[in-house]
């Protein structure tokens, strides 16, 4: 089975570190749109979500 992430909605939780963080941009380069959560919205980890 093959599943594509393109055009799809994901919410990723912990998105300025490790697994979350990973997994919120491996989604985004599959063309996916991606809600994340943060604990700290002031994180200098967040800088690769602009654009």
């Amino acid at each position: 089975m093959h599943t594509t992430f393109k055009n799809k909605t994901a919410l990723v939780t912990g998105v300025s570190s490790g697994i979350g963080r990973e997994i919120a941009q491996l989604l985004a380069a599959h063309g996916t749109r991606v809600f994340g959560t943060v604990r700290d919205p002031k994180s200098k980890n967040l800088n690769w979500l602009e654009g």
